[in-house]
């Protein structure tokens, strides 16, 4: 497991590498369901109003009833892990993408995008919240298929404008010893 472990209305939910999204009785430890996502899930399950939304490395953005496992929802990122953790308030969640580059906000109920914005790098990690702003990290490599730059992004939480841009130094060559 890649992903911490959420503990929901007496749940405990938690993806796996082997794509299966379970949800385990906290009292007994007994699975009351599971969903095969399809991909590996390598990151930690968002519950908000009864949904669970989790991200997979098949390019998809899943939204599943919690007392159930039914999917409510899907939100396919073209050719792009969803491997950020989604974090959200005030009825909106946020989630990053591999490949794809984006940031993103919707609506956790439908599913529905109210913005997405490039951040020009891999928005592997969680974005971070406050009232008025959202914060994301990216990773480049370089030499990579698609040009990538590493940096901290601030952005209205709401409209999704950029506020600031800082770009990392990309990673130096470290000295081997022989």
């Amino acid at each position: 497991l890649l992903g911490t472990p959420v503990l929901a209305e007496g749940l405990v939910l938690v993806g796996g590498f082997d794509g299966i999204l379970r949800a385990f009785e906290l009292a007994s430890g007994r699975e009351r369901w599971h969903f095969d996502i399809g991909a590996p899930v390598v990151s930690t399950v968002w519950v908000e109003n009864g949904l669970v939304l989790v991200g997979s490395r098949g390019y998809e953005l899943f939204a599943l009833r919690l007392q159930d496992g039914r999917e409510a929802w899907r939100r396919y990122h073209w050719f792009s892990w969803v491997e950020s953790a989604v974090n959200g308030r005030d009825g909106r969640v946020y989630v990053g993408s591999s490949d794809g580059a984006h940031l993103s906000c919707l609506n956790p109920a439908s599913g529905q995008l109210h913005w997405r914005r490039d951040v020009f790098g891999w928005a592997w990690g969680q974005p971070a919240l406050d009232a008025q702003r959202v914060a994301i990290g990216t990773a480049a490599l370089g030499g990579y298929t698609v040009g990538h730059g590493a940096a901290v992004w601030s952005f209205d939480r709401l409209s999704g404008r950029p506020h600031w841009r800082l770009p990392l130094a990309p990673p130096q060559e470290k000295a081997t010893y022989g």
